[in-house]
């Protein structure tokens, strides 16, 4: 199942109209219509912004892994102690390490890595 189909699932399931569907994410019917048919996919904040509505995982709507039902059992927010959202830019980093084939996703955490001994080697060296 897609994404599209995902959403539509949802909207059908709350028996919500596209366009009331719309309203919860701030876009157009139109705009429902063509993420359902899976011509576009949604941006960040509008999957963020569903996903607070609806109480479902983003595995599930992007991966299709486990289940709608399988939401979220205890929010991401209180198992890593954050007290706001991330910015979108993480949201994004994240969602697409998720869709990466591994090896892809090998290389973006090597990155990572580099990236993170380069800022701790930086900031050892500032505090001499």
């Amino acid at each position: 199942m897609t994404i599209g189909k995902r959403l539509l699932s949802i909207r059908k399931e709350h028996k919500l109209s596209q366009s009331s569907f719309g309203e919860i994410c701030e876009v157009t019917k139109a705009m429902v219509s063509q993420w359902e048919n899976d011509e576009l996919i949604p941006p960040t904040p509008r999957l963020l912004k569903l996903q607070q509505e609806f109480k479902f995982s983003l595995d599930w709507l992007i991966l299709g892994k486990n289940d709608y039902s399988s939401a979220l059992k205890e929010p991401l927010k209180s198992q890593f102690k954050i007290t706001e959202p991330p910015p979108n830019d993480e949201v994004e980093l994240l969602l697409g390490y998720r869709a990466a084939v591994p090896q892809i996703r090998d290389a973006m955490l090597n990155m990572a890595r580099e990236a993170s001994k380069n800022l701790s080697f930086q900031q050892r060296s500032e505090t001499q």
